[in-house]
């Protein structure tokens, strides 16, 4: 991340536009869960952050198919702060590449925006079950008796496996990923927002371990080239310093080709 000399004015504009933020609705739905669309987010963020003299520019740069999303906020007395993002290669048979790319770009600029002012758009698939309304097992069942023929509960059935590209990750795959996510810049601040780790587990499904640690190494290296994680890439072959983290082996969330085109 980047930053004016001075953002002192532009952070106390933004704390005061942030407890006006309401909570975004989650109206839009695809692949099994609820997110806010790129334009409910701008139609409700944009008369806020004009309200405190804030404002924002995202613009797209890159080259050799590499492309990438840059998102600055400013305030109205010149100060910033800047983060640039990789922006997902997305595939698919239906689409040409322009639309393919429109498609990763309006993926990138609402998960980069909403991490830029410390909101949600994707509601929380991991709570989705409150533990009350869990299923409760009979003291029947757990002394092994048989279930009544009426009324017994059948368990739900098995969510398919994620099946990485090329197999499952190594320890050594996974410890290389770990440690590249866990770059740091020299202000200690993180290189890679949350949102954009889970974004990175959905590419293992179509990338192999060293196809994705290649891709992450070149995200850190157009943010941080002089980070320590990338000085193991010269010693260590692509296929062993590729590798993922624990999420890499599970189902990541889809894109959201519907939002554009």
């Amino acid at each position: 991340m980047t930053q004016s000399e001075n953002i002192k004015e532009m952070l106390a504009a933004l704390a005061d536009a942030q407890a006006e933020l309401p909570t975004m609705p989650k109206s839009s739905q695809a692949y099994g869960y609820k997110y806010t669309d790129l334009d409910t987010i701008v139609q409700t963020i944009r008369p806020i952050l004009h309200k405190h003299g804030l404002a924002y520019i995202q613009s797209v740069g890159g080259s050799d198919g590499c492309f990438t999303l840059s998102t600055r906020l400013f305030h109205k007395s010149g100060q910033y702060i800047e983060d640039t993002a990789t922006i997902p290669a997305i595939t698919g048979a239906k689409n040409n590449a322009a639309q393919l790319l429109g498609m990763g770009i309006t993926y990138m600029r609402r998960y980069a925006l909403c991490a830029m002012l410390g909101i949600t758009s994707d509601e929380d698939v991991d709570a989705n079950v409150p533990q009350g309304n869990a299923p409760q097992v009979s003291a029947q069942q757990k002394a092994g008796k048989a279930q009544t023929k009426q009324g017994a509960q059948q368990p739900a059935p098995a969510k398919p496996q994620f099946q990485p590209k090329g197999g499952d990750t190594t320890p050594e795959e996974k410890a290389r990923i770990r440690e590249l996510l866990s770059a740091r810049y020299e202000n200690g601040s993180a290189v890679f927002s949350k949102e954009e780790m889970n974004l990175y587990s959905s590419y293992r499904k179509d990338m192999t371990a060293a196809e994705l640690i290649a891709f992450i190494e070149n995200a850190l290296r157009n943010r941080r080239a002089d980070a320590p994680e990338l000085e193991a890439a010269d010693s260590v072959s692509k296929e062993a310093e590729s590798g993922a983290s624990e999420a890499f082996d599970r189902q990541p969330p889809a894109f959201e080709q519907k939002e554009i085109f």
